[in-house]
């Protein structure tokens, strides 16, 4: 069908098409709008609000997408104590996502920010409204509902609006973490200061830290974590000179993280780890006297924390390379560089059971440079090795003996690998600071998974350029 009528060049046939087609959608839009006022006075219609999730809403303008909303929220009695209101205001908050996920991509739009600001206004006066209202709850359905209710419009603030534009209202997002004793909440609530790039002025951190200090014990993984991270990220790395109070706090921030590796959750453990490596490599080093309740995590049962300890442990090596460090050795204190001790500690650490956990350290292990000759060489010491294995079996067979003596379980079946003359002799060899290094390459070399190969390769080139004792006992050992 020709659709060029009275002389209509094609390109004005279809911006009238255009047209025609946007003034259906506002025109369905607007429909909407009626029988959603409509509804309104008398029973909420289930068949109404799943159209509206299915209508696509795009294309009409922002302003009516946030009018729309408001109104929505407005008419809605949150005065009544019926709980169906506000299960209708948690399962349909999801409209308000959809329309959000639209007006991010259209930023071009001058009314933009402005509809932004009003939206975010709007949504924390509700939010003092539905906190005062749980405060005055007195069923438990209904609390339950507005606990769900205020933390999904506080994920929903801190989703799509920048903190930048939450900055008026922090004190209030502030009071609200003060006064709720609910961990939902205050998690949401905590969750819009976690990212470290965002700015914090020095009276919202002074209104903030007795929070931070208080849920430090906080029964919930989630807010002691979320704690450490705000306490890190706003009142150590981002200082300012108008934070000379909290000079004093910085220097025990190292202190506070340090505690929290004996937490009894693995994921805060982890956190604590992750902050220390990152306050390190942001010039505030971690004192090398933490070396010792660092070193404890490595045989950590969860291995993300092993792994970060090892690397951390390596972080304290680059920084300290010769400092001394007391090693009890056969009931004798002995002195060693902190970057042979550490050397040593990785080594054992490409043993682990953890894949991560042994590529990381096959890794780590050709970054330390000033490693002393004689740990070097053990890592490619076959008969050092021999010699441990052996001499671990006679102390089980020590141990077995001594059972066996008070009436502990029999065993007549001999050790494979034992002889009668297999006693160990204990010479400096054999010292406890060297077990950890010995034929850590050829387990590398060896292992199952190609990434701690590969990384054990490398790491022994580098190690082997500046030790042509080493370089020359490597060749046997990468000849394939």
């Amino acid at each position: 069908m020709n659709r060029l009528t009275n002389g209509q060049s094609e390109t004005e046939v279809i911006e009238v098409e255009q047209n025609l087609d946007q003034n259906i959608q506002i025109a369905q839009f607007k429909n909407l709008r009626l029988r959603f006022d409509s509804t309104l006075s008398s029973q909420f219609d289930a068949e109404f609000m799943d159209t509206i999730d299915r209508t696509d809403l795009s294309r009409p303008g922002l302003s009516e997408q946030v009018g729309f909303l408001i109104d929505f929220f407005n008419q809605i009695d949150l005065s009544s104590q019926a709980n169906s209101n506000y299960v209708l205001l948690i399962n349909k908050i999801k409209t308000l996502n959809s329309y959000l996920d639209f007006s991010t991509t259209d930023r071009d739009n001058s009314n933009f920010d402005y509809l932004k600001n009003q939206l975010i206004e709007f949504l924390v006066n509700k939010l003092d409204y539905l906190f005062n209202r749980l405060k005055m709850a007195k069923s438990t359905e209904l609390a339950n509902n507005l606990v769900s209710l205020i933390a999904q419009i506080l994920r929903l603030l801190r989703r799509y609006f920048n903190p930048e534009k939450l900055m008026l209202h922090y004190k209030k997002l502030i009071l609200f973490s003060k006064q709720t004793r609910n961990n939902k909440i205050l998690n949401e609530v905590l969750s819009i200061w976690t990212d470290p790039n965002f700015k914090m002025y020095k009276d919202n951190k002074d209104m903030l830290l007795p929070i931070l200090k208080k849920n430090f014990s906080n029964s919930d993984y989630r807010i002691r974590s979320k704690c450490l991270s705000i306490l890190t990220y706003h009142y150590t790395l981002r200082r300012s000179e108008l934070d000379d109070s909290y000079a004093e706090l910085r220097k025990k921030i190292i202190k506070i993280l340090m505690n929290f590796l004996d937490d009894s959750d693995p994921r805060v453990r982890t956190k604590s780890l992750e902050l220390m490596i990152l306050l390190h490599c942001n010039g505030i080093n971690v004192a090398v006297d933490c070396y010792d309740d660092i070193k404890q995590s490595i045989f950590d049962d969860y291995d993300q924390v092993r792994l970060l300890s090892t690397q951390m442990i390596s972080l304290l090596a680059f920084t300290y390379p010769e400092y001394q460090i007391s090693i009890n050795s056969d009931q004798e204190e002995e002195k060693i560089r902190l970057a042979d001790e550490v050397f040593s500690k990785i080594c054992f650490m490409i043993n682990d059971i953890s894949l991560d956990v042994r590529i990381c350290a096959s890794f780590l292990l050709g970054k330390i440079d000033l490693v002393s000759s004689r740990f070097l060489l053990q890592t490619l010491d076959k008969k050092l090795m021999m010699d441990l294995k052996l001499r671990k079996i006679q102390k089980f067979r020590q141990k077995t003996l001594v059972a066996n003596e008070f009436g502990g379980p029999s065993t007549s079946t001999s050790i494979i690998g034992e002889s009668s003359d297999s006693q160990i002799d204990e010479d400096d060899n054999l010292k406890l600071i060297t077990q950890g290094a010995c034929g850590a390459f050829i387990h590398g070399l060896e292992d199952e998974f190609l990434e701690v190969r590969s990384e054990s390769v490398e790491s022994l080139c580098r190690l082997a350029i500046n030790c042509p004792k080493l370089a020359a006992k490597a060749i046997d050992f990468l000849v394939d």
